[in-house]
């Protein structure tokens, strides 16, 4: 069967020319038809990766494509730390498309964290985090292959996560992503502050002030578990004789 979509030309049948829907349905066929093919091109270039001494070509298929986890692709897991790069160039649409999956299906996170090997006791981390199921894998290789940053860990509760941690690392896909943003917008914007403000030396006025930045954004995350909050840092300081004198953010 084949079907015409007649906008604005003599087709027998086809009517007088209409310009008004019509036209946004064929925008919308060649958009869809534009993702498909950028979908496939990525899955692609995700088979190139795989070692041939191993899999089959039998065995390079899409519905294999999420057992065959990072070590076999390019940008392979290090065993320390997390994989740092440049973030892709992408189009607007990418961008869009990025954003809404961290409003639904993603966290922005800014922690306080305890380092006993550390003289102020406890330092801030930044980490913005995709959830998918094991089955939903492969999205998550993708966004991976777009931003260039973090790592993936599968959970033993049937989820995965990509996972990015780091000040620069956060900015960069912040700044990239929070013009698009709906429901973390604000708390993007919150956390960018935070970046900006964090120094390259850190004092224990500095330290308190920020923590009390991070209260501010855990408001967003209605986290339940949090223990480590800017009184718990004041505390410690003040216990360890690090910081005497009160303070707040200026």
């Amino acid at each position: 069967m084949v079907w015409h979509l007649d906008v604005g030309s003599s087709h027998p049948g086809g009517g007088a020319p209409s310009k008004g829907s019509a036209v946004r349905r064929l925008k919308w066929y060649v958009s869809w038809v534009q993702n498909v093919n950028n979908i496939a091109f990525y899955y692609c270039k995700v088979v190139k990766y795989v070692r041939t001494s191993r899999y089959s070509i039998s065995d390079r298929n899409v519905l294999n494509l999420t057992e065959i986890g990072e070590t076999r692709l390019g940008h392979y897991e290090r065993s320390k730390g997390q994989y740092r790069g440049k973030i892709r160039k992408m189009n607007d649409e990418v961008a869009a498309y990025i954003a809404g999956f961290l409003d639904g299906d993603g966290s922005i996170m800014a922690q306080l964290v305890y380092r006993k090997d550390y003289r102020l006791g406890y330092q801030i981390r930044v980490s913005i985090v995709f959830y998918q199921k094991h089955s939903h894998r492969q999205i998550l290789l993708w966004l991976k292959e777009q931003l260039r940053h973090g790592y993936i860990r599968d959970r033993n509760d049937g989820m995965t996560e990509y996972t990015i941690v780091g000040l620069e690392e956060a900015a960069q896909v912040l700044n990239l992503l929070q013009p698009k943003l709906r429901l973390k917008k604000q708390l993007a914007r919150e956390v960018l502050t935070l970046i900006a403000l964090h120094p390259k030396k850190m004092t224990a006025v500095k330290l308190l002030n920020l923590a009390e930045l991070v209260d501010k954004t855990a408001e967003f995350n209605y986290s339940k578990k949090r223990t480590n909050t800017s009184e718990v840092v004041r505390c410690y300081l003040k216990d360890n004789n690090l910081f005497p004198v009160e303070t707040s953010i200026v």
